[in-house]
């Protein structure tokens, strides 16, 4: 069996009105936060902005929470700007969920990692961060070979493609 899970090499675009642009233009993650004390309590965000005009949208991380309440290591990696915090924030789908922004399908761009590969009859890749790929494309850059190659073989039946846990994970047999 050879297990690949499929990662997102960038932090999600959304896709957002701009009041400076005048109409809907992307936001891209600023790979900063900002935190904010208002008495006994903390909001922090992560901040988004317009390519091209750069004007800010702040997506919500956490609201009006007690400072004891959030881990103190990551707390500090808030006020550092951490960038692999940022890209963790910017890549998890209920945070953009809970914010009601729309993330930009057409923008994403995928890695496929390999966690455990032998020589088998199996392919499993796991998509854990629900992101809308093509399962042809990614099966043709495991197996080196063209989208058009998978398709034929699927149609022949050499290969199958089997989808579970509602096509976030994906398994393909070769016969």
């Amino acid at each position: 069996m050879s297990y690949y899970k499929i990662r997102p090499r960038n932090s999600y675009q959304i896709i957002r009105r701009c009041p400076t642009c005048g109409g809907k233009t992307y936001y891209v993650n600023t790979n900063h936060f900002r935190v904010n004390a208002n008495g006994s309590l903390v909001d922090v965000w992560l901040i988004y902005q317009c390519e091209q005009c750069k004007h800010t949208c702040n997506l919500t991380i956490e609201e009006r929470v007690n400072p004891q309440a959030i881990p103190r290591n990551q707390y500090e990696k808030f006020l550092a700007n951490d960038l692999e915090l940022c890209h963790s924030y910017g890549t998890n789908r209920s945070i953009f969920v809970r914010n009601k922004a729309e993330i930009a399908e057409d923008k994403m761009e995928v890695e496929l990692v390999k966690v455990e590969e032998e020589e088998n009859s199996e392919i499993i890749i796991e998509n854990l961060n629900h992101i809308k790929v093509r399962a042809d494309k990614l099966l043709a850059e495991i197996l080196k070979l063209s989208r058009s190659q998978v398709h034929q073989k699927l149609k022949e039946g050499s290969i199958v493609m089997v989808k579970e846990n509602g096509g976030n994970k994906i398994k393909f047999l070769l016969q």
